[in-house]
């Protein structure tokens, strides 16, 4: 795996935006330490669905099944909308998802999520952000690496 592209320059990170990890009404939690208890409790009896192969929401899985030390299978779907159907019936457990994906099928409770969160789904979460070159720069570096391990230690292949 090599670095960012030749030729490319990062001159500033606009905002960010979390992604966030929605639950079928089917799973019993209701927060992240939770849902860490159950996975360990219940190893490898949790998908989670994500908009593909090597997008930031399958990354974050995979970083929280290293990082937690669970078991979590991970159902690529071409686009998160198109995994909300199995979410809700519950053949999938979980969505890692963008904030912008999840807002309509958590305003209804049709999956579940933090209460707090449903606040800021309503502004959808764009934190805003400006930086230095230099600070874009050291950012995109350090986020290359991370996300580089995510990947070699998750055996992440392309499709």
């Amino acid at each position: 795996m090599q670095g960012p592209p030749a030729g490319l320059q990062a001159i500033s990170i606009l905002g960010s935006s979390p992604v966030v990890i929605v639950a079928s009404q089917s799973v019993p939690v209701k927060s992240f330490a939770e849902l860490l208890a159950y996975a360990k409790a219940n190893p490898g009896k949790l998908n989670f669905a994500s908009s593909g192969i090597g997008t930031a929401p399958h990354l974050a899985g995979e970083q929280i099944k290293l990082r937690a030390g669970i078991e979590m299978t991970h159902v690529p779907y071409r686009g998160i909308r198109a995994a909300y159907p199995d979410v809700m019936s519950g053949e999938v457990q979980l969505a890692f998802s963008s904030i912008a994906g999840a807002v309509p099928f958590t305003a209804d409770n049709r999956v579940r999520q933090h209460p707090e969160l449903k606040a800021a789904f309503a502004k959808i979460g764009i934190t805003p952000r400006g930086t230095t070159m230099e600070e874009g720069a050291a950012f995109t570096r350090s986020e290359f690496e991370k996300w580089k391990k995510v990947i070699v230690e998750g055996k992440i292949k392309p499709e």
